[in-house]
């Protein structure tokens, strides 16, 4: 038994999706259809870890993790507005907060 069931097509779309689907590859198909998990962009995005060590670790070894961390807050939360993804930046000063928070609940010693 056939079915006579037509595929539904948006008007204001060019192609249906099967018609896309023959006209990409099975990988851009995907990223279209936004099946592929999203990049990690606030904790330990892979843009900060191309060696051995991820780059906080070596400005924490160097001693320079309060400055360092401090301003990095400030920055994101100043410029937050100014973004297409504000709750990304605020989320990311929310990173260096609470890494700042751990240094100090964490040293004994505090310069």
């Amino acid at each position: 038994m056939s079915s006579n069931k037509k595929e539904y097509r948006d008007p204001n779309m060019p192609m249906s999706l099967k018609e896309y689907e023959k006209k990409l590859s099975r990988e851009d198909f995907e990223k279209i259809l936004n099946l592929d998990p999203p990049k990690e962009t606030v904790n330990h995005p892979s843009h900060y870890n191309s060696g051995n060590i991820e780059t906080i670790e070596a400005i924490e070894d160097w001693g320079w993790s309060v400055g360092f961390c401090a301003g990095n807050a400030i920055k994101y939360i100043s410029r937050h507005q100014h973004k297409n993804k504000p709750v990304e930046d605020l989320k990311k000063a929310q990173w260096y907060i609470e890494r700042l928070i751990s240094f100090y609940k964490n040293k004994k010693e505090v310069k």
